[in-house]
């Protein structure tokens, strides 16, 4: 997000995936996923919606515990 310091009504965040952050974070839905148990979440966007999961990417971050 950018901030403007001299006036907060020009702070911005630009569409997608940067103000899913904080959408999840200020909403307390972040604390309840964790909660829930889930560790990763895959993320599309409307500029790829032909983004898919790959699962040998997924299975490395979970055996690395990354």
């Amino acid at each position: 997000p950018a901030t403007c310091e001299s006036d907060p009504s020009n702070e911005w965040c630009p569409p997608g995936h940067g103000d899913l952050y904080a959408a999840l974070e200020g909403s307390g839905r972040l604390d309840a996923l964790l909660k829930d148990g889930y560790k990763y979440m895959f993320v599309s966007n409307s500029d790829n919606l032909g983004a898919s999961l790959d699962l040998s990417i997924l299975t490395h971050f979970a055996k690395s515990e990354a």
